[in-house]
């Protein structure tokens, strides 16, 4: 379950991005701060969409925004 609107952007890093993203800043980038991110990234909808169909379903149960708040 997902709280908060479906077309909202989610922050998501997989394991092996982060990773990759330290390699490569020590190995071939100058001194500095350095912000990681996607250029596609996903809202909350579609990261529901793929959770479900990981749990062979059409969707996730939602919670009733009264008991959210």
């Amino acid at each position: 379950m997902l709280v908060g609107r479906a077309g909202a952007y989610t922050s998501q890093i997989w394991v092996d991005d982060a990773g990759a993203a330290v390699v490569a800043a020590e190995s071939r980038a100058p001194a500095g701060i350095y912000d990681v991110v996607d250029d596609e990234p996903l809202t909350r909808g579609e990261l529901a969409g793929v959770m479900a169909r990981a749990v062979s379903r059409r969707r996730l149960f939602a919670l009733p925004a009264l008991l959210v708040r």
